[in-house]
């Protein structure tokens, strides 16, 4: 929270909510691809977050760990992103921003990745991370990753698998909120599509205990679904 360019807490104490946990969401970044938040727009960014800390509160942060805005400023080109069969990269507008949606599968992205990642965990200190990107992949015919063994909703896992890790070696108590990763925006993901992919972030997470909202401790997860909305009604960890 800012007010007048400076961050203040004393509201939000006086309203008597007991807060545990803070959630920073989008738009604080400044360019996405860099981790970075805008210095522009939050100049006292880093002070709120030593204030959240200070006072014992928990961090989360939502990131754009998928987006890339200008891949030259990470060392990368547009062949590094996900492309269309054509070989032209995807593009997605927010707005005045066009952003694209990094390939997770080249070793050098992979690099970049980790060493970005790294330096937020560093930078930032959250205790909390939310990643729930599945409603960007594209499908099949829309565009593929370099390697198609990642094709399709792996390629979630895949990034998940690259960027977690890297945060872990930083703080190995994170925990990592995937909440809508795999419902592609709602409601529109046919069921075996989704239980492969809780699937798959379950063998790619086997020893880790905080995806999916902390359900997941290395044991299979369990869907229950609504049969007449198709909707996921509960998720347990057996």
């Amino acid at each position: 929270m800012e007010l007048e360019g400076k961050p203040d807490f004393q509201g939000l104490k006086a309203c008597g909510m007991k807060a545990g946990t803070f959630v920073i969401d989008a738009k604080w970044e400044g360019k996405y691809g860099l981790l970075e938040h805008s210095a522009e727009r939050f100049p006292h960014f880093e002070e709120i977050l030593a204030r959240i800390h200070s006072d014992s509160h928990f961090l989360g942060v939502w990131a754009a760990f998928m987006r890339c805005e200008d891949p030259k400023l990470v060392g990368l080109t547009t062949a590094h992103m996900l492309c269309r069969p054509n070989g032209e990269p995807i593009t997605i507008n927010e707005g005045p921003t066009r952003y694209y949606s990094f390939d997770f599968t080249p070793p050098e992205v992979q690099q970049v990745l980790r060493r970005s990642a790294k330096a937020f965990m560093k930078r930032y200190r959250p205790d909390l991370v939310k990643f729930d990107f599945g409603y960007e992949l594209p499908s099949l015919d829309a565009g593929t990753p370099k390697d198609l063994n990642w094709a399709g909703e792996k390629l979630l896992a895949k990034g998940l698998d690259v960027v977690v890790n890297a945060m872990r070696e930083e703080n190995p108590d994170l925990e990592v909120q995937n909440p809508r990763s795999v419902r592609q925006g709602g409601d529109d993901l046919p069921l075996d599509r989704y239980a492969m992919l809780v699937d798959l972030v379950v063998e790619c997470f086997a020893e880790s205990n905080s995806v999916f909202a902390s359900l997941v401790g290395g044991r299979r997860v369990v869907v229950v679904v609504e049969p007449k909305t198709n909707l996921v009604e509960k998720v347990e960890a057996r």
